[in-house]
C-alpha cells in the first residue's frame, strides 16, 4: 500500500473518530454475512451510531494522532470500530443488544476517554445507567432533602392549624 494511500486512510479514520469523541467500541465483525451486516450498519444509522471497519495498524496510528495511544491493545485480529454516540454506555449498551441478536458479532474491547476496555468492561458497562439517568438520579438525590424539609414544615403547620381548629369548635366560651 503506498504512502499516499496509508496517509488518506488515517486522516479518514482520525477525521471520522475525531467528531464525535475519544469513547469507542471494537467489534469482530468477520464472521456476519453481508446481508445482516448492511441491516446492521442501516440500524446503526438511525442511532447516529457508525461502524467502520479498520486495518489495526492504520488505526492505531490514526488514533495516536488524536492523542490515543492504548489502541493497540484492543485492537487486535479482524476488527472494526464503532463509535458516535452520546456516551459510552449508551453505545455499549446498544452493541450488546445487537451482540444478543447477532451471535457472529462479538465485542472485543473499546476505549473510554483514552483508557482501554476489555469485552467484561463493556459488559459492565452495558448494564449500568445512561448519562441522562445518572443525572436525574443525582438530581433526585439533591433536591431530597429540601423536599422532605418542606414536608416537614408543612406537616407542622397543618397539625398546629388542625388544634387551633379543634380549640375553636369547642363550645368553651359559652
Amino acid at each position: 500500500m503506498s504512502r499516499k494511500v496509508k496517509k488518506l486512510m488515517i486522516d479518514t479514520i482520525r477525521t471520522a473518530i475525531e467528531s464525535f469523541g475519544p469513547d469507542m467500541l471494537v467489534v469482530d465483525a468477520s464472521r456476519v454475512n453481508a446481508i445482516t451486516m448492511n441491516r446492521l450498519r442501516l440500524h446503526m444509522a438511525e442511532s447516529k451510531i457508525n461502524l467502520l471497519t479498520v486495518k489495526n495498524a492504520v488505526a492505531v496510528r490514526a488514533l495516536a494522532e488524536l492523542g490515543i495511544t492504548c489502541a493497540g491493545q484492543v485492537l487486535v485480529g479482524p476488527s472494526a470500530v464503532v463509535f458516535g454516540h452520546d456516551d459510552i454506555v449508551t453505545l455499549s449498551k446498544f452493541m450488546a443488544k445487537c451482540v444478543l441478536e447477532n451471535k457472529d458479532l462479538q465485542i472485543r474491547g473499546g476505549i473510554a476517554d483514552g483508557h482501554p476496555l476489555n469485552q467484561s468492561d463493556v459488559e459492565a458497562l452495558s448494564k449500568s445507567p445512561g448519562r441522562l439517568e445518572l443525572i436525574s438520579q443525582i438530581s433526585g438525590y439533591c433536591l431530597s432533602p429540601g423536599t422532605s424539609l418542606a414536608s416537614s414544615i408543612a406537616s407542622s403547620y397543618q397539625a398546629v392549624a388542625s388544634q387551633v381548629q379543634s380549640v375553636a369548635s369547642r363550645d368553651w366560651f359559652r
